[in-house]
């Protein structure tokens, strides 16, 4: 009885858990721990929600916050059974349970687990399946580049643009204002002119505007996909009208959790939490204005042959996505033109257009031809009619150009250029009916695709090309069109003084410059700010502000804890509250590093710390190799140093990567102060040679005087051929 018990209880264990996972429990120990993935067996029910949403036509910020705040409470109950019983494993054996993450976009819990703990949760029936974590990496849809020194177009318009009718928008007076988008991909280049102004994260704390994963400061990768694709969706540079973007009075938010690299791909588990994000950007449930419209998304995955994606934990956030009101846009895919290409998780069909998947067709010649890389359906996951088909839409994506870099553009192609222009859409009908969920303006927009190809809907162009005419006059017939935001009012809001930087004071005195970009009279101004995390305090401003004019306030005296990153906040709306054309220019912020001093004598050996915790400041302007900490061959009291790559890195003939000490107090005292530290550089080539500058600042980074400059062979500590790594002292 005791061993037939057992018996059963240990093949209960083994039919939760995947194929993969039982292989690799074969040849564990017990003491191993593996990453494994919890997938629930009940998920939350989101009609009820869904039929209340339809009957009192709730906003999408509403929809958000509720489905939220339903999924939020659903797995906390539903998972807490398990996380309790891991907890007591952990009590009992501490060292065989690491660290413990848990999702509510859907029912999910990844944990370090030994043996004995995966056994044991394998026997709970709220658990459905048990697997390994990390088995499903997301890839970019990598594009075919073109020329970086394409030329700015002054006063143009893409032609991609114009294919899908954004002119009939903007003549109409919609130009995507007030509208977010939501940049998934490789990251984005805060500063780039086109996109500077639209990138929210220059008027809300990071909070809510940067989910981040590899950089912790906004910054993309060295193929700027990621800001390509923002550029379609909201681009212009305002200097010269040059319009790349669809909806370019648009914001947007963005994250940058997408590499090309095979090393550095992020399992989809950590993945899902960008999803969450865009559901409660904030993490205030109760805050209705930080949601995004749209996300576009430029990723797949390669699942393994033994996995259901068609009714996995993505059909679960896609399902949460659409609930909330998102809309949730995908590029196809880069493998056509065979039939079966459509990428993963592209060809998940919960509905009809839950993943709206776009195919790239030739924007630049008016039949419109589809490319021959635009992936095709139909969809592995079945389904009749017009479920099985994909994509849903073709947009342009050939030869289309946008922002790269820090202030280029560049031609690119692939299925990734195609889906921004159809997110950008969605932002500009978004304008004109917002009340439309993200589904409602989705289906407008595939409803009234102009058909290309084999007539009817078919697997290479899915409807046909988006037109955003049609789409706007079929929405027309359920929703009336809200007129565009006059300019009567429109207050904007930047900071002036302090500029950023170093700060080594404990206080800063502002300066807010108002700046009147509406057409009537503003008389007074109240001005709330303060550092992000503690209380705000207020100023208010009383004059004549005429149309078009600006006027600079100091504000009262602020104080500044902490160090390392500090975020302030200033928000300026008129004392008569009134209707805006812009509901988030009355924002800005203000970033600096703020150093706290350290008396001297001063040894870094670098042995105990990371860049990250912020005590030394990394400057590094484009996202790439930088200074970092290395385990070396050295003394025996010294085993890590800082180093950066160089041999590996292929920058941009003016990158300068800094790296920047605590503020040191030095006594007035007469004493002698010197600067001693070690190097090693070797010198391998003639034509690439590096430089290394040494510079000191006694007005907290305002002033740099040089005290060391050397390159190439002068720098060079040690011949190319010598096996010594020891570093030299200077």
């Amino acid at each position: 009885m005791l061993i037939a018990l057992s018996v059963s209880t240990y093949c209960m264990a083994q039919h939760r858990l995947s194929t993969a996972l039982k292989q690799e429990l074969a040849h564990t120990s017990d003491n191993d721990l593996l990453r494994v993935q919890l997938v629930l067996a009940d998920k939350a029910d989101l009609s009820e929600l869904r039929q209340r949403f339809s009957t009192e036509r709730l906003s999408t910020a509403q929809r958000a916050q509720l489905v939220a705040q339903h999924l939020r409470l659903y797995t906390d109950a539903d998972q807490q059974p398990i996380l309790e019983a891991i907890e007591a494993f952990r009590r009992q054996h501490p060292e065989q349970v690491g660290r413990v993450d848990r999702l509510w976009v859907t029912n999910l819990i990844t944990v370090d687990a030994s043996r004995a703990l995966i056994l044991q949760l394998a026997e709970m029936d709220a658990i459905r399946v048990i697997d390994l974590d990390g088995r499903w990496r997301i890839r970019m849809m990598e594009p075919i580049r073109g020329n970086a020194e394409q030329n700015r177009s002054v006063g143009g318009i893409e032609p991609g643009l114009a294919a899908i009718g954004a002119r009939f928008m903007w003549n109409l007076g919609y130009t995507g204002r007030n509208r977010i988008a939501y940049t998934l991909d490789t990251g984005i280049w805060p500063e780039h002119p086109a996109i500077r102004d639209r990138f929210l994260y220059h008027r809300y704390p990071i909070q809510r505007t940067w989910f981040a994963y590899d950089s912790p400061l906004p910054a993309d990768k060295t193929s700027s996909h990621g800001t390509h694709c923002t550029g379609t969706m909201v681009g212009l540079d305002p200097s010269t009208a040059d319009t790349i973007g669809m909806a370019f009075n648009a914001y947007f938010i963005a994250s940058d959790p997408v590499v090309s690299n095979l090393a550095f791909l992020k399992p989809l588990t950590d993945f899902l939490h960008a999803f969450e994000w865009a559901i409660d950007p904030d993490g205030d449930p109760l805050t209705l204005n930080d949601v995004p419209d749209v996300i576009n998304n430029s990723w797949g995955f390669d699942p393994p042959a033994d996995t259901l994606v068609c009714e996995s934990v993505v059909a679960d956030m896609l399902n949460a996505v659409e609930a909330a009101g998102i809309a949730n846009v995908f590029a196809a895919g880069n493998d056509g033109p065979n039939p079966m290409t459509i990428g993963t998780p592209n060809y998940i069909n919960t509905g009809l257009v839950n993943t709206f998947t776009v195919g790239a067709l030739n924007g630049n010649t008016p039949t419109f031809p589809i490319t021959n890389f635009s992936s095709q359906g139909p969809s592995p996951c079945g389904g009749g009619g017009s479920l099985a088909i994909k994509p849903e839409v073709s947009a342009p994506g050939l030869n289309v150009r946008s922002c790269v870099g820090q202030n280029g553009y560049d031609v690119y192609s692939g299925t990734s250029m195609a889906s921004p222009h159809v997110a950008g859409a969605v932002l500009l009908l978004k304008e004109a009916f917002p009340m439309a969920t993200g589904e409602e303006i989705l289906l407008a927009l595939y409803n009234s695709a102009i058909d290309l190809g084999d007539l009817g809907e078919d697997n290479t162009y899915g409807m046909g090309i988006v037109n955003l005419e049609a789409a706007f006059n079929l929405l027309s017939q359920i929703l009336t069109p809200v007129p565009p935001v006059a300019a009567d009012f429109d207050l904007e809001a930047n900071v002036t003084s302090p500029i950023g930087g170093l700060a080594c004071e404990s206080s800063i005195s502002p300066i807010i410059r108002l700046h009147n970009r509406g057409q009537e009279t503003i008389q007074s101004v109240n001005i709330t700010y303060g550092q992000v995390g503690q209380n705000l305090q207020g100023h208010t401003w009383t004059g004549t502000l005429e149309s078009g004019s600006e006027v600079d306030v100091p504000l009262p005296t602020l104080n500044i804890s902490g160090e390392d990153l500090i975020e302030v906040w200033f928000n300026a709306q008129m004392s008569s509250p009134t209707e805006e054309l812009d509901v988030h220019n009355n924002h800005a912020m203000l970033r600096f590093y703020r150093r706290v001093a350290e008396a001297l004598p001063f040894n870094e050996n670098f042995e105990n710390m990371t860049f990250a915790d912020g005590r030394w400041l990394v400057e590094n302007p484009d996202g790439a190799v930088t200074w970092d900490t290395l385990s070396i061959e050295g003394p025996h009291w010294s085993s890590v140093s800082s180093y950066f790559s160089f041999y590996t890195y292929s920058p941009r003939l003016d990158q300068k990567d800094a790296m920047t000490s605590p503020l040191l107090q030095i006594g007035l005292e007469a004493v002698p102060t010197a600067l001693r530290f070690d190097r090693f550089y070797t010198f391998f080539h003639q034509n690439f040679a590096d430089s290394m500058r040494i510079l000191v600042s006694s007005d907290c980074g305002a002033n740099w005087a040089t005290v060391f400059n050397k390159g190439g062979a002068t720098l060079a500590s040690h011949s190319a051929s010598d096996g010594n790594r020891w570093p030299q002292s200077v």
